[in-house]
């Protein structure tokens, strides 16, 4: 539709500005044609959408971090009590090192002890096969009833020494090593029956003093008969036996109650 008038400045409707109502060819308003708003309109509404998968994109990206994080905190948490574990593996080991060499120290002085004892006993015996050949022509010329009280009369408290320093070896060494009695008697160099024949001898001695005195010095006979006399008098302390037994003080013999009878 075209507008017309005598006004030469008459144009057209269609190049109508819509802010200054001039002509829109020639104006500098800043209205811009509906076209233009809405390609800016599409671009806007484009960038928005990249914005948000860019955004959900983040998101994923951040709970796929946070994820690895939780994953590689519980492996340092489970590699921590691994470490310590080892740690703790190590320094046994380094104990147990320590006690080997310890116990094997112990063991060469134990040895070395044993060795000694050995060659202590050697002695003693070449000592008393010396002093029987010496004493052996002595008894040829007793007469008969002589040599029998000497044999009768013969045990004293001097002659049972060799008992008991026997009977305590043996449990000295049990004491100090917490070894079995087999090994106690191969490790203080004692042969077993020299110390199980006259064990009634030797723990009446650690059990009463006195009494053990006073059989002495009663007894008429060989060590052997001494030996069953001292078993009937520890059938009085059998309590106090077993718990000297318990504490150390004895060594770990079971016998049974007919053996002091």
């Amino acid at each position: 539709m075209t507008v017309r008038s005598e006004n030469p400045a008459i144009f057209h409707c269609e190049n109508k500005c819509g802010l200054c109502h001039g002509d829109n060819r020639k104006c500098s308003c800043s209205e811009q044609p509906p076209a233009s708003k809405k390609k800016k309109s599409g671009k806007q509404k484009q960038s928005s959408g990249d914005l948000r998968k860019l955004y959900k994109n983040l998101q994923k990206e951040h709970e796929r971090v946070g994820t690895a994080f939780q994953n590689l905190q519980e492996q340092n948490e489970e590699l921590a009590r691994d470490l310590a574990e080892r740690e703790a593996d190590l320094e046994e080991l380094a104990n147990l090192v320590s006690t080997k060499d310890e116990v094997i120290k112990n063991g060469e002085r134990r040895l070395l002890q044993a060795k000694k004892v050995i060659a202590d006993l050697k002695a003693e015996v070449q000592s008393l096969r010396s002093r029987n050949d010496h004493e052996e022509p002595d008894n040829q010329h007793q007469p008969p009833q002589q040599q029998s009280e000497t044999e009768i009369g013969g045990v004293s408290s001097h002659s049972l020494s060799g008992i008991h320093s026997r009977y305590d070896k043996v449990l000295q060494v049990i004491y100090d090593n917490r070894c079995s009695m087999a090994n106690a008697f191969r490790l203080a160099g004692c042969p077993r029956s020299t110390v199980r024949d006259f064990v009634a001898i030797a723990e009446l001695k650690i059990v009463d003093h006195r009494e053990h005195e006073r059989v002495i010095r009663d007894h008429v006979g060989s060590v052997k008969e001494l030996e069953v006399t001292c078993r009937k008098r520890l059938r009085r302390y059998l309590p106090v036996m077993a718990n000297l037994r318990r504490e150390g003080k004895l060594l770990p013999l079971k016998f049974d109650e007919r053996f002091y009878e």
